[in-house]
């Protein structure tokens, strides 16, 4: 396999003579050779290439790049379809077999007649990652065929790839060897039944169908190939793509969804020009159509979410399979557009991301109840190929889709392996994001707000979601302990900390476009705000600490000392000694003259008056402040009052109630405990009352009606309610803290899934005393409101902490009884 490197220069670090102690032992892992990250001219629209220390292709990556190939003849056009075949003799069954495939933008695959599976995931042109499927026990002795049908990107807008030439690419290995590449002995023809593919936004329609026009069933193997139909591909250059690597999460899984029949209706089911029949599932689905029918000549058949799509069925018995998934609301239906179509066989078939729901949660008020079970299928429906922001539309990753994607994940769901073991508090889609992420590095030196497409707009570059990009490598690393990700991605890390840092100005501040969430009055104001300095202070702090676990000792210094500059400019600049908070931000004139805002509606200074160039104190200015970090702790109480305060405000959004709960259940008061229960109530009754989906929603009144914005609220039950999370949220420190805090609860009960395994948790009021009981994988703390307690049959005395008492247990189940209100 040939290797290659390529290496360009990014910015110099500054020097300072400062030697830290080694606080982790790391070593380079450079067993691999390096290979370049080769860049698509015209596929990486805007993007210039960045360097990476090590980004290596894995050795079946190099033989898939080396082996791409497409149709014959004509240049490719978008939306075309190819099939591809080939046959492969074994004398005998395999001990192992594993077949590792990819195609731009997709494919589907058949062995042997019986369909296996589709893909590739989402990916950046720089960073592909090819599927690999073990087909042991799927080959046989003797002959076996495999069959792929590949599709380009469509025309349109398709948020899931991005535009490039296509190729498709796969090799089996057997037993060790590899038996065959692309590159040997396969057909190839263009006369499937699919005119083009077209791009719909959130999915692929399958545009115009004619069965009439395949060139017969070519995945089964008594299929005899027409020799004018079929001939060799002509194989393809991968240097238009960057290294290919193995997915970095595991197969999706298929599942067939029940689907209700109306009353009385069986298949098989004959319908006539006009007919329909309806279907009914128990929420949204996120999946594929499956039929077999029997049709007259010429039939045509309109399919459940295929509204562009046109479906021409041949005379006889034939089979129908939607290509791409696409989400379908719980009601929906089948139509004959013309001629007679009897449906003898139908399948509703969801794929998505290999969860199993580990936690759960009950409590004495069954609307709470309700709120975390929505949020938690919520969650499992937006689990995708990567965290995703709607089903029913969009399904775009978004680095704001987490938090609070992850959130839920942490306290509800293990991944599955392709082998059936579980992975605790699943990282993995996570980790995926933050390379695409990476990955996405614009000519600005922003990463973009969304990967895997090549879609312009005002929300391409977010300069605050960047900044939690940064933040989510520290979650990962916390998660993992694992540091191969941050050493991948850190020269697009450098240059997304330089892109702030070649933003400040003569006052120490940032200056950049404001955005965070969507009631923040700043949102889209150019100016020095405080909120976007915040998390750029946050963004500098988490470089520092990553260029120490990397050994980057000088960034490391360079980043915390601009960290510390940065803070105490927004301290001095920023900071409203009249009223003991933060003013919003620093606007020059030029700032408050500008109309260049993208949302007329986000003009603030029509709203807020701005004086001697300072925007009054607001509650996200305050919120934030809080949750980044740089508030000095002799002024953390004056502005954890602010921003109660100031939280009177009647226009939030969803997402403010998620920054607002974590920082009242860290205040750690009683009434505050009461005020978070009494705001899910209120924002999330109406989602309980109107429940046919299942989901949550993307806003209190409009929006998406399945989105990620509302499903923190599982988050805060687990953790806070239930009372079981990390000690400062930081699994790797291995603290494990149960903390509940009832609120006007009586009980609670349920499972809070962590890193370590599940935690069964309850408690419950009656009278004077508290009942708490559980089962701990590891050493935990106790964390109650009082003084003295009953543990495991013995009174005891805890450790004053803050309004809290600390008591150590050991691993394995407690008991512990406490009075309600403690002297």
């Amino acid at each position: 396999m040939p290797l290659h490197r390529l290496s360009i220069t990014t910015m110099p670090s500054a020097t300072c003579d400062w030697s830290l102690p080694a606080l982790i032992a790391w070593r380079w892992a450079l067993s691999v050779s390096m290979m370049y990250l080769l860049l698509c001219a015209g596929a990486l629209a805007g993007a210039e290439p960045i360097s990476f220390d090590t980004v290596v292709a894995d050795e079946s990556g190099g033989r898939l790049q080396e082996s791409l190939i497409w149709a014959p003849g004509s240049p490719p056009g978008h939306g075309m379809t190819a099939a591809f075949r080939k046959t492969h003799r074994l004398e005998t069954a395999p001990r192992q077999a594993k077949l590792r495939i990819f195609a731009d933008c997709r494919y589907v695959l058949w062995i042997n007649g019986s369909y296996v599976g589709r893909g590739p995931n989402r990916f950046q042109i720089r960073g592909p990652e090819y599927d690999t499927y073990d087909v042991t026990n799927t080959l046989k002795a003797g002959v076996n065929l495999f069959a792929v049908l590949a599709f380009a990107t469509p025309e349109g807008g398709f948020w899931r790839a991005q535009r490039h030439d296509p190729g498709f690419t796969a090799l089996l290995d057997v037993d060790g060897t590899v038996a065959w590449t692309t590159r040997d002995g396969w057909q190839c023809s263009t006369q499937t039944r699919y005119e083009k593919i077209i791009g719909s936004g959130d999915h692929l329609e399958d545009g115009v169908v004619d069965l009439r026009k395949e060139c017969g069933p070519w995945w089964q193997a008594d299929y005899a190939p027409a020799p004018a139909a079929w001939q060799p591909p002509t194989p393809i250059a991968g240097t238009t793509w960057g290294p290919f690597t193995a997915s970095r999460i595991p197969l999706l899984r298929e599942r067939r969804v029940a689907v209700q029949l109306p009353p009385g209706i069986h298949l098989p089911v004959v319908l006539q020009q006009g007919g329909k029949l309806p279907l009914q599932t128990d929420g949204v689905t996120l999946g594929y159509v499956r039929l077999v029918v029997e049709a007259s000549d010429g039939a045509e058949l309109r399919l459940p979410g295929r509204g562009r799509s046109r479906f021409l069925l041949k005379a006889g018995t034939q089979e129908l399979m939607t290509l791409d998934t696409r989400g379908l609301p719980s009601r929906t239906a089948i139509e004959v557009v013309q001629g007679t179509v009897t449906i003898t066989a139908l399948d509703l078939i969801e794929r998505l991301y290999p969860f199993e729901q580990v936690g759960a949660f009950t409590c004495s008020d069954p609307v709470l109840t309700q709120v975390w079970n929505l949020c938690v299928n919520t969650h499992r429906l937006l689990s995708e190929d990567a965290y995703i922001s709607g089903a029913l539309k969009e399904r775009t990753e978004w680095t704001d889709n987490s938090p609070p994607s992850y959130d839920v994940t942490r306290i509800a769901f293990a991944g599955v392996n392709d082998d059936g073991t579980l992975v605790h508090a699943d990282p993995r889609l996570l980790a995926a994001s933050l390379r695409r992420t990476g990955l996405s590095l614009q000519k600005n030196d922003c990463v973009r707000a969304c990967t895997s497409q090549d879609n312009t707009d005002l929300h391409t570059t977010m300069e605050d979601r960047s900044c939690e990009w940064i933040r989510g490598f520290r979650l990962h690393y916390d998660t993992t302990g694992s540091t191969d990700l941050m050493r991948e991605l850190w020269p697009a890390i450098v240059k997304q900390l330089n892109y702030f840092l070649d933003r400040r100005t003569e006052r120490g501040l940032v200056r950049c476009r404001d955005w965070v969430v969507w009631g923040n009055p700043l949102a889209y104001a150019q100016g020095e705000t405080t909120t976007m300095n915040a998390f750029i202070y946050r963004a500098l702090m988490d470089g520092a600490w990553i260029g120490r676990l990397i050994g980057r000792h000088e960034d490391e210094v360079r980043y915390e000392e601009a960290a510390m500059a940065l803070a105490k400019a927004i301290n001095t600049v920023l900071w409203d000694a009249s009223t003991r908070s933060y003013f919003a931000g620093y606007f020059t004139d030029a700032d408050l003259t500008s109309k260049n805002r993208g949302m007329a509606k986000y003009r603030f200074e029509e709203r807020l008056q701005v004086v001697h160039h300072l925007c009054p104190p607001t509650w996200h200015a305050n919120l934030f402040m809080l949750d980044r970090g740089p508030v000095p702790d002799e002024r953390v109480q004056d502005v954890q009052t602010a921003a109660v305060r100031l939280a009177e405000a009647p226009s939030w959004s969803i997402m403010e109630y998620y920054y607002y709960g974590n920082l009242l259940y860290r205040m750690d008061r009683q009434d505050y405990d009461v005020a978070v229960l009494t705001f899910l109530r209120q924002g999330w009754s109406p989602m309980v009352a109107k429940n046919d989906l299942q989901t949550v929603w993307e806003m209190f009144k409009g929006g998406y009606p399945d989105h990620p914005y509302g499903m923190f609220p599982a988050w805060l039950m687990s953790t806070y309610v239930l009372g079981v999370r990390w000690e400062d949220g930081i699994p790797r420190n291995r603290k494990l803290v149960i903390e509940p805090h009832p609120g006007d609860l009586t009980e609670a009960k349920g499972v809070v899934e962590t890193e370590v395994g599940p935690v069964p948790i309850s408690w419950n009021i009656q009278g004077e005393h508290v009942t708490l009981t559980g089962t701990v994988p590891m050493a935990a703390a106790l964390r109650l409101r009082s003084p003295t307690a009953t543990i495991n049959g013995a009174t005891t005395s805890g450790r004053a902490d803050g309004p809290r008492y600390v008591y150590p247990i050991t691993a394995g189940a407690f008991t512990a009884i406490l009075k309600t209100h403690p002297e």
